[in-house]
């Protein structure tokens, strides 16, 4: 028989508190520019930490159609659709980055791929900014996997099937 234990609630952010990280970070400066970019991109894609910091300019297309590519667990690759705010912002960041295609979409100041740790410290970096406009979020621990269950959660509360999720997620 399977083991009987509790399992805690799945963790994930409110609109109110989505809108409040994406305000967070400072437009008037480089990095925050790149972390609204990547912050509206990961609520809006729900790619892992890894797929986030492993894109590069060239898997982002913003014509017709826009839409992410990128390569998740097991090689298996995936398209997402980018609604039209995430594309507009995308746009302006990919101007101002001007980077080859084959470089890192969201580079350090360094022009390196950003880790997973970096990923954690930017989030953590927005959230007290974040806490002052929406006190809830002082009560959650935000990860990028709590963005990626934000969107699952999202997408179940406008009646999305759970198996289109799982697809939309890339999982089996």
């Amino acid at each position: 028989p399977s083991k009987r234990y509790s399992r805690c609630p799945i963790a994930f952010l409110t609109s109110v508190e989505v809108d409040a990280l994406l305000a967070a970070p400072d437009l008037t400066t480089w990095s925050g520019r790149r972390d609204r970019a990547l912050l509206m991109l990961a609520v809006q894609t729900g790619l892992r930490a890894a797929e986030l910091a492993g894109l590069r300019c060239e898997d982002i297309a913003l014509g017709v159609g826009a839409h992410v590519r990128c390569e998740g667990k097991g090689r298996k690759c995936r398209c997402t659709p980018l609604g039209k705010d995430t594309v507009g912002v995308l746009r302006a960041w990919m101007r101002e980055r001007q980077g080859r295609p084959d470089e890192p979409l969201f580079p350090t100041t360094r022009g390196t791929a950003l880790s997973h740790d970096a990923l954690q410290y930017m989030l953590d970096k927005h959230l007290p900014v974040a806490c002052r406009r929406c006190p809830s979020l002082a009560r959650k621990r935000v990860t990028p996997h709590v963005l990626r269950h934000t969107l699952a959660m999202d997408l179940l509360h406008h009646g999305a099937d759970q198996t289109l999720i799982a697809l939309w997620l890339g999982h089996e």
